[in-house]
């Protein structure tokens, strides 16, 4: 029986520098606003202690966070690196931040790079959690619930994804 704990995972975080990945982290550990976390006596005693303690679980965690702007060659590059580090999982953050070739359309650069990583999963032989932005059409239907229709812009995903969630 593994636990999260025993589930080495590298995170490109191309999205969001690593410090704020790491406050939402804790944040969502401690159940504490990560907002609170610098802003002077915001915290209460309790809060205060919840969050050291949280701290201190995520701190034994086996997460190693790559927070550079990235082409999607550096992706390739990152995820070998990561798999060879012993990481079980890879999540990518975000799809439409990563470069693609000059003169490329958006669609272009989002069709190869999920073609890219769809191959690289395949390589590497472990899950790839490619995180990807939702368009603005499902705020405006009754039924909120997202379709494959509302990725943003990626054709290929579609087709590359083993699992769409």
């Amino acid at each position: 029986y593994l636990s999260y704990r025993d589930i080495k995972v590298g995170f490109l975080s191309i999205e969001m520098d690593k410090e704020s990945l790491a406050d939402r982290l804790l944040s969502i550990e401690s159940d504490v606003n990560h907002l609170c976390f610098h802003a002077r006596d915001s915290l209460s005693d309790e809060s205060m202690r919840s969050v050291k303690m949280s701290a201190e679980n995520l701190s034994v965690l086996p997460i190693y966070i790559d927070d550079a702007d990235a082409k999607i060659d550096d992706v390739e590059r990152k995820c070998r690196k990561l798999k060879k580090m012993g990481c079980q999982v890879i999540f990518i953050d975000q799809l439409s931040k990563i470069r693609g070739v000059a003169g490329q359309t958006k669609f272009e650069t989002y069709t190869d790079n999920c073609s890219t990583i769809a191959l690289l999963k395949k390589e590497l032989r472990l899950p790839i959690f490619l995180l990807c932005q939702l368009n603005r059409n499902v705020v405006q239907r009754q039924d909120k619930k997202p379709e494959l229709s509302d990725l943003k812009q990626t054709g290929m995903l579609e087709e590359d994804a083993d699992m769409v969630f």
